[in-house]
């Protein structure tokens, strides 16, 4: 099996062995509630034939209230590469501090 962290650190720039070959993003945003809300539609493909979506969506309500903003992150594995399974399956994280914990925490070797 194959941590989905190498994917996602190769998505956010971090050192991986995995290898992005391919990115769709698309962007939109609206208010709600007098707050604008942006969203990230993204699908990755690697070169070893793993596709992974990623559904961003951050808004601008907290901006004054909290050191580490509300941000919900929801990546699936849509494809798995033929040489392993990739678990999880499924990671969503609610802002950028369990992200970023998450990332440090499975570097890899």
């Amino acid at each position: 099996m194959t941590s989905l962290a190498i994917y996602l650190r190769a998505i956010h720039g971090l050192d991986s062995p995995a290898r992005l070959s391919q990115t769709i993003v698309n962007h939109d945003c609206y208010v709600d509630q007098g707050y604008e809300v942006r969203c990230e539609d993204a699908h990755f493909e690697f070169e070893d034939g793993t596709c992974i979506h990623l559904t961003r969506e951050e808004d601008d309500a907290d901006r004054d209230a909290a050191a580490c903003l509300p941000c919900r992150y929801r990546y699936e594995v849509t494809r798995n590469g033929p040489a392993a399974r990739i678990t999880p399956q499924r990671k969503h994280f609610d802002n950028h501090c369990q992200l970023d914990f998450w990332l440090a925490w499975h570097t890899t070797p």
